[in-house]
């Protein structure tokens, strides 16, 4: 299994372009792995890298319905106030504001 390091840096280097669906589609192309079993739950945190990209990018309208996803998906997994959710449920606010600034 990639080191998440190694994995940012892959996204980084391949992925940029790609679209959430192309994302997923290499994600289980080539790390299988993440979605067996109790590793399910890092496709939130790759969900969550591949949006802070996207954001960093200025690329708004891609990245927030993956946070939307990293969020329902955490809530669902690990509860409303587990701290994962909540730092998600923050990246998605910070985008939001992001987005309009004068909201």
């Amino acid at each position: 299994m990639l080191e998440p390091k190694e994995f940012r840096n892959i996204i980084h280097q391949y992925f940029t372009e790609v679209t959430s669906q192309e994302f997923l589609a290499n994600q289980k192309k080539y790390c299988p792995e993440i979605f067996e079993g109790d590793n399910y739950p890092n496709i939130t945190e790759n969900l969550n890298n591949l949006a802070k990209l996207y954001q960093s990018q200025g690329r708004y309208e891609e990245a927030e319905p993956l946070l939307i996803q990293a969020l329902e998906l955490r809530k669902r997994l690990l509860g409303e106030n587990h701290p994962t959710t909540v730092k998600i449920r923050e990246n998605l606010q910070t985008l939001r504001q992001q987005q309009h600034p004068s909201s």
